[in-house]
């Protein structure tokens, strides 16, 4: 019969659970990550605001970055992707049908052509000074 111990020799429970879930007990890979993770962010920031890249496409070059750099397969990095933006888009999905259904509605009804009048009655003082 085998016996797990929630305590390793020394006393420490960190590191016999460590051990059992198969985590490493050093904590320099989990400031790797942390690093790497912060880097990404910034080649993300630099990518969109500096050389102007779309920010979707800036977006999927950092999360390849960052997925190699952390250690996952290129072969599964498709899979990845497909993962994670159809779980951002997914609960994304229903603030965009929201907002689609609530503006054609708006249309329709000519709810948006009285919301347009009446902001330009009450700016039409400061519409008229504009050069």
């Amino acid at each position: 019969m085998v016996k797990f111990s929630l305590v390793d020799s020394d006393g420490d429970p960190t590191r016999s659970l460590c051990v059992l879930f198969k985590y490493p007990t050093n904590s320099d890979a989990d400031w790797m990550s942390i690093v790497i993770v912060i880097l990404c962010i910034v080649l993300l920031i630099l990518l969109i605001t500096w050389l102007k890249i779309n920010a979707f496409i800036a977006f999927l070059i950092t999360s390849i970055t960052a997925g190699l750099l952390l250690g996952i397969e290129p072969a599964k990095m498709g899979k990845v992707l497909e993962k994670g933006v159809g779980d951002m888009l997914g609960s994304l999905v229903i603030v965009i049908i929201g907002g689609a259904m609530l503006g054609k509605l708006v249309a329709e009804t000519g709810a948006a052509q009285r919301i347009a009048q009446g902001l330009m009655k009450a700016f039409e003082k400061n519409i008229s000074r504009l050069p």
